[in-house]
This record gives structure tokens, C-alpha cells and sequence, in this order.
């Protein structure tokens, strides 16, 4: 699946960024060593410099890996219940380096009460990325993304206000392809009747399995 692909690309990529950093510092280190065994009297705050960037690229090299473990087990149940707000910080928080890249900010807005449905957590972290892209695709460089979420009857609304406004024509083509077939089978509808700016997406409180 190219969702499952561009996640794992982007995250192996952060993971390199990583030992890559730790690599350099262990070369230097053996350097200061060598130095050291020439009669180079070493450098205590440097020494203890490169060990503190080492220790902080093997933390986030941890927390990158855990996060790529939680990604995958996603996909282990049918369905199961699934806070909104969770699910969407995880996700922006997965996908942080294809953000930075898209050039915009994206912030999910806690809601007073927890929002939760129960759904595919995998597909739905999907969707949420096909919505995402999709606006980001759409926006101009430094837009800003910002998404809040809404318990209605039998369902949970998501809202994508975007400033500026992307450019109109864009929503028809949001959910096409494989993300339409996606959406069905989340039973995904479109919110119509928003201001300007603003994409509503509203899931079920409950899916329904689908054959």
C-alpha cells in the first residue's frame, strides 16, 4: 500500500539522519582518542559534548522506531475504538518530516471531551493522511492547517480549517482512486455547507463491516 510505503520511506530516512549523526560523533571521538595517545592532553567538555549528542540520537532513534512499531501493529485488528485526536497527533507526528516538507503547519485542536469512534485504525490513519496531503497539496507554501473534531449523532466530524484558503476544485478530487475505495469502507461522507477554507469529513460511531 503507498501509504504504508511513504511512512516507512520517511521514517527509514529520519532513522539514517540519526545514525548518520551518532557515526560523525563516534569519529570524532576516536580521533580525540588518537590525539589523546599522542600526548594531546583531551578535552573533558568536548568529550562529554559528543557523548550527550550520541545519547540524543540513540533517544530518538528509540522513539522513532517504537513510533514505527506502533504504525505497524495499527494494522493487526478489523476494528477497535479509536480516539480522533490521538490518532491524528500520531499520525502528524509520523508523517512530521513530509510536513516539513509540504512547507505548512499542521496543529490538531483538542476537543473539550474526547471524540472516539470505532473504526479501522489503520485505514483511518489513511484517510487522515490522504486529507492532509491532499490539502497540502492544495495550499500555498506556510499555509496553515488546523483540524477539530466534533461528536454528532451516531458520528464524529473532523473539520480541516485551512488559511488561506486553498484553491476551489480541489475537493472533488480528494477522495479518488484507491482513497475513495478507502473511504467507502470507512463510510466516510463529505461535510457540505462549510465557510470557505474548511473540508468536513464525518465517520460513523460506529463502522460497519463491509465484505
Amino acid at each position: 500500500m503507498m501509504f504504508f510505503g511513504q511512512v516507512s520511506a520517511s521514517i527509514s530516512h529520519e532513522i539514517k539522519n540519526a545514525l548518520a549523526i551518532i557515526n560523525e560523533n563516534a569519529g570524532l571521538l576516536e580521533d580525540l582518542v588518537l590525539m589523546s595517545a599522542k600526548g594531546v592532553p583531551p578535552d573533558i567538555d568536548r568529550l562529554g559534548r559528543l557523548g550527550e549528542t550520541i545519547r540524543r540520537q540513540v533517544r530518538r532513534a528509540d522513539d522513532i522506531v517504537k513510533k514505527m512499531n506502533q504504525f505497524a501493529h495499527s494494522a493487526d485488528h478489523i476494528a477497535e475504538k479509536v480516539d480522533l485526536y490521538e490518532t491524528t497527533c500520531f499520525i502528524t507526528d509520523l508523517c512530521g518530516r513530509m510536513i516539513d516538507m509540504g512547507r505548512v503547519s499542521v496543529n490538531a485542536i483538542p476537543p473539550p471531551e474526547p471524540v472516539g469512534i470505532y473504526t479501522h485504525r489503520f485505514y483511518l490513519q489513511n484517510i487522515l493522511w490522504v486529507c492532509i496531503a491532499s490539502i497540502m497539496k492544495a495550499s500555498c507554501p506556510d499555509a496553515q492547517i488546523k483540524i477539530h473534531f466534533e461528536t454528532a449523532a451516531r458520528s464524529a466530524i473532523m473539520r480541516f480549517c485551512v488559511d488561506p484558503a486553498p484553491d476551489s476544485g480541489f475537493l472533488e478530487n480528494l477522495f479518488a482512486g484507491d482513497a475513495k475505495v478507502l473511504g467507502g469502507y470507512l463510510q466516510l461522507q463529505l461535510v457540505s455547507g462549510l465557510p470557505s477554507g474548511e473540508i468536513g469529513i464525518r465517520l460513523p460511531a460506529r463502522m460497519q463491516h463491509q465484505p
